[in-house]
């Protein structure tokens, strides 16, 4: 009886624990959405330097996710700053090495960083992976782009940047 009894309280114990683990887990996703909708709401309100410290939570709290990363460059490109968008976006394909939108944003950092013939090579990534995937709309964008920066004046660029938009 005093086996049984010992054995029904490991069981309640083990299950009790296990259950802590997921709700860890839930509050770490959460946490990490809470970031970016906080760095986004920087963002509407032009705080910058808030913005980029809640994307680099984001990012502590699950650097395997590269949709951190991408909002993470995306911003450092509107201010201009390519060289920490290229690290950052790079950054995202080295974790996710089929992501075709982040090729496509590294090649768009590349070049305004004066990288040419690195933001060549990562926008035929990009491409291919469009192909390979099917996204005629992400396709047809990235190859217009590869199509400018093959051409020797290419000086709209800063204008095609896209707005911070966190994924889903």
């Amino acid at each position: 009886m005093t086996k049984k009894l010992i054995v029904m309280i490991m069981v309640v114990f083990i299950v009790g624990c296990g259950s802590n683990k997921t709700t860890d887990v839930t509050k770490k996703v959460s946490k990490e959405k809470d970031y970016i909708e906080q760095g986004m709401e920087y963002l509407r309100k032009s705080d910058i330097v808030n913005a980029i410290q809640s994307f680099d939570q984001a990012i502590k709290q699950d650097p395997t996710n590269p949709d951190n990363y991408l909002v993470l460059g995306q911003v450092y490109m509107k201010l201009q700053n390519y060289t920490r968008a290229v690290d950052t976006l790079r950054a995202a394909t080295h974790i996710s090495p089929e992501y075709g939108e982040a090729y496509y944003l590294l090649a768009l950092a590349n070049q305004l960083d004066g990288n040419k013939d690195e933001a060549v090579k990562a926008a035929q990534r990009s491409t291919e992976i469009f192909i390979k995937s099917k996204d005629s709309e992400k396709l047809k964008r990235s190859l217009l782009f590869l199509k400018t920066i093959s051409q020797p004046e290419a000086e709209n660029l800063p204008e095609m940047v896209p707005e911070a938009q966190p994924a889903g």
